[in-house]
């Protein structure tokens, strides 16, 4: 069962019970993924002599702050037109590609 089966005339409640239990697999599976890679590159941004210069970059001023909140607005927006993207090709309104790279994008942020 694909993730996007609804617009071929297949809902999740009436697709067998094999298939679901295979598609909630990979959703899970995806997601964890995404949280220990996430879990990763926090690690790595922790530990890397750039963690400090950073903070004192964001608490060096009273708008500083903002930034923050900016920048995952616009990266959030950014994935979330990647993850649209519509395939003229198969006519299908999300590419497999295209929903990967905004969760990369996503976790990046």
């Amino acid at each position: 069962m694909s993730w996007n089966t609804a617009a071929a005339g297949t809902i999740a409640a009436e697709a067998p019970a094999s298939a679901r239990v295979a598609f909630i697999r990979k959703t899970y599976l995806h997601l964890g993924g995404a949280v220990l890679a996430f879990i990763a590159v926090e690690a790595a941004l922790i530990t890397s002599p750039l963690a400090q210069p950073i903070v004192q970059t964001l608490l060096g001023g009273r708008m500083s702050w903002l930034i923050v909140p900016a920048a995952f607005m616009a990266v959030g927006w950014v994935a979330d037109r990647w993850a649209r993207i519509v395939d003229v090709a198969s006519e299908r309104a999300f590419t497999r590609p295209a929903v990967f790279a905004s969760l990369e994008v996503l976790m990046a942020a």
